[in-house]
């Protein structure tokens, strides 16, 4: 309901709208002159404002829930591959650099299978947005995340971090020079050349919802991702499948992205029937301080390029 002081602005602004339209606003069509827009639209603003929440119950629209979780509760499972793993396969090196870069060939990290519990390396899990961080991940995303490179590979293949969390971009090569290329989208690039034992700093500036490729082009098979979030509830699976997120906030609805640098979803979805949707988001909400285990996740070839 309106107060007077509005309803009193809201008659005078009517009656200014109406002397705008000529008095009496009775005139022809044919010598009526235009409405002020603005006096119009200010009239329908204050007037539409009252009753926003009254409009949005009739139609059915919502807004975001506001949390009522105040624990804290984890997150963790397996990924699996079901059926026969693919075969390890070798990048051409071509004998550059040899005999730091291996001239047999470098490890496709594409997708990492582990040949006895067929565990799949290298699968990011994230969520995608929170209303509160538990106060122990703070510190640790201030710490600076070291992304090295030695033997001509790039030593951790998927590495998120916190937007702002410093970068040691490094390289650990006795007697080979690197450069590490990265250009995010709608953020500074960064492309420097590091000499042996060199390193260099840098911070993503704004967040991405997929991962950023890490390139040298001097030794042009060596990639790998960076995945700069707003938030640190990521996790990549290990060698044997596993991952943990621990200390998310519960009591709010959450949407947990899952994404392969060889899955066969969009811009690298993970999509698992029964689990995800098509864009490879879970969505869940944590009971109070609840852990849920998502058990081995089985994926077939067919959720792989």
């Amino acid at each position: 309901m309106m107060t007077n002081a509005r309803r009193d602005w809201a008659l005078t602004a009517g009656a200014v709208l109406c002397m705008a339209l000529v008095v009496g606003c009775g005139r022809s069509s044919s010598d009526q002159p235009l409405a002020q827009a603005n006096v119009v639209d200010a009239v329908r603003k204050e007037l539409g404002s009252s009753s926003t929440a009254e409009a949005e119950a009739a139609s059915g629209a919502t807004t975001a829930a506001t949390p009522t979780g105040t624990g804290w509760g984890s997150l963790t499972g397996s990924f699996v591959f079901e059926g026969t793993p693919p075969a390890p396969k070798l990048l051409p090196t071509g004998g550059k650099d040899a005999p730091t870069c291996n001239p047999n060939g470098i490890q496709d990290e594409s997708l990492v299978v582990d040949p006895q519990s067929k565990g799949i390396k290298n699968v990011l899990v994230f969520v995608r947005k929170v209303s509160r961080t538990h106060e122990s991940l703070a510190q640790a995303a201030s710490e600076p995340a070291v992304f090295d490179q030695k033997n001509c590979m790039f030593l951790t293949h998927v590495l998120p971090v916190v937007v702002k969390q410093p970068v040691v971009l490094k390289n650990s090569e006795a007697g080979v020079g690197h450069n590490t290329q990265i250009s995010p989208p709608a953020d500074t690039a960064v492309n420097p050349l590091l000499p042996p034992g060199g390193q260099q700093d840098y911070a993503f500036g704004r967040p991405q919802n997929v991962p950023v490729p890490a390139t040298c082009s001097i030794h042009p098979w060596m990639k790998a991702y960076i995945i700069p979030r707003d938030n640190p509830y990521f996790a990549v699976s290990d060698a044997s499948g596993k991952f943990s997120i621990a200390n998310i906030p519960d009591g709010e609805d959450l949407e947990i992205q899952l994404w392969h640098e060889s899955a066969s979803g969009a811009r690298g979805a993970l999509v698992v029937s029964g689990l995800t949707d098509g864009k490879g988001i879970i969505k869940r909400k944590l009971g109070e301080n609840e852990a849920v285990d998502l058990g081995v996740i089985q994926l077939p070839a067919s959720a792989f390029k």
